[in-house]
């Protein structure tokens, strides 16, 4: 029954993400084109619940594609791969960059979605499910040729995970809902 939610959600969240820039773009002028941004990037935190809290860090890479809505607003639909000492997260993102400062090479990029886990890094015993996605950053455009962007952001990252170990065989199953709080750093290119 959760694999069947999971699997709705996931398609809902799909046609919402990709249907946004096309709702948005009726804004903007026909001569609009679509964006693309890659990413690349380092993140290190902690993750844990009140108890229990353990230094975490990975490296992470992401696309995006999305439509301007006005000048200094972009919407975009992206989805990235995260792997962490914990496992691996397939986040499905909804981002909104608001650029704005001389020129507008400063931004700030609000993103929330689902992260789906993967403990293909770990043992048999041992099975990491994703959750919640958020984050916010602040970022500037270091280099701008002709309509393509190199820019760096840093910002803050909450990824919501379970955990769920058996220590022995034929023993009983321990679940535990995860906090990763992270500070990440990635360095992009839109065009």
């Amino acid at each position: 029954m959760k694999q069947i939610l999971k699997v709705r959600f996931l398609v809902l969240l799909l046609v919402c993400t990709f249907s946004t820039s096309d709702i948005f773009a009726q804004a903007v002028k026909e001569s609009s084109t679509l964006t693309y941004q890659a990413e690349i990037g380092y993140f290190v935190g902690g993750t844990g619940t009140v108890y229990f809290f353990t230094y975490n860090r990975g490296l992470s890479a992401k696309l995006a594609v999305g439509k301007s809505v006005t000048e200094d607003v972009l919407i975009s639909g992206s989805i990235a791969l995260e792997d962490n000492q914990e496992g691996r997260l397939y986040p499905l993102l909804a981002n909104l960059k608001k650029s704005f400062g001389k020129d507008t090479n400063q931004f700030v990029n609000f993103q929330a979605g689902y992260a789906w886990g993967s403990s293909e890094n770990q043992n048999d015993d041992f099975e990491y499910q994703g959750g919640v996605a958020a984050g916010l950053s602040y970022g500037v455009n270091l280099l701008s040729i002709k309509e393509t962007d190199v820019y760096a952001q840093m910002g803050y990252r909450l990824r919501q995970s379970k955990v769920t170990f058996q220590a022995f065989e034929g023993g009983k199953s321990v679940s535990s809902n995860l906090d990763n709080h992270f500070v990440a750093l990635q360095l992009g290119v839109q065009f």
